[in-house]
């Protein structure tokens, strides 16, 4: 996947306060950082209105009862400073409100748990920015404004399906961190707006997004008739100029 060689935010198109975003967020992989995270020019409006997103996302990403070692880590490291710092206290109350027990069928028979409500427009819209970032990167060229993606959340004791459909086998490879991130990728050899990445986190947070042309939304595929303005698209920029003159 080549470097991008852009003058301008990723998400926004703004020429002006470029900063340095990682892709996926650097925050996800312990220290040492991998060495082979892309960078992205993004703005600082659009890199600081992401960061409580970003950690928000940690949270949900490696608190799974089946991530790997890192993962277990990476959630004692949420547990020993995120929850304390209190910069995203709301999401956090909001989990802590809306936890229930349940039974997880696992490969290995049943557990039972706790399951916290997660928030899934924080959620996509994460991994709408991880998706752009890695075409920014690949493709600068293309404009991913007008962009419709399509969320797809893969049940964590299931990930074997994407062995089983093939994707390993056909898509396009890469990763980070020693299994803390995974991509499978594929993408229309005539239009590169058009294609699917799975993005695999701590082994067991998997989802799949699907893009193509459209009017810039992010759906679901578990929350039939929901959408959202994506990041970066046109509707989204105009929310974020109205919340700054506000």
């Amino acid at each position: 996947m080549p470097s991008d060689a852009t003058d301008k935010c990723f998400l926004c198109g703004s020429t002006e306060n470029l900063t340095r975003d990682h892709i996926p967020p650097k925050g996800l992989f312990p220290k040492p950082r991998p060495s082979n995270l892309y960078t992205v020019p993004c703005c600082e409006p659009c890199n600081n209105g992401a960061s409580k997103e970003d950690e928000y996302f940690r949270v949900a990403a490696s608190c799974l009862i089946n991530a790997h070692p890192t993962g277990k880590a990476s959630f004692e490291r949420v547990v020993e400073s995120t929850l304390p710092s209190r910069r995203i206290a709301k999401q956090i109350a909001k989990l802590r409100d809306n936890v229930e027990p349940v039974t997880l069928r696992t490969p290995d028979g049943d557990i039972e748990a706790r399951r916290h409500l997660f928030d899934a427009s924080m959620i996509c819209r994460v991994l709408v920015r991880i998706t752009k970032g890695f075409l920014a990167a690949s493709h600068p060229e293309l404009d991913t404004s007008n962009l419709d993606f399509e969320i797809t959340h893969i049940d964590q004791f299931r990930t074997n399906s994407l062995a089983e459909s093939g994707i390993p086998e056909h898509f396009t490879q890469w990763g980070a961190g020693n299994g803390v991130y995974e991509q499978y990728r594929a993408a229309s050899a005539e239009d590169y707006g058009r294609g699917m990445m799975v993005h695999v986190f701590y082994g067991a947070a998997v989802w799949m997004v699907r893009y193509q042309s459209g009017t810039g939304l992010m759906t679901s595929s578990q929350h039939p008739g929901w959408s959202e303005s994506a990041p970066g698209s046109p509707a989204d920029i105009k929310n974020s100029l109205n919340k700054c003159k506000s």
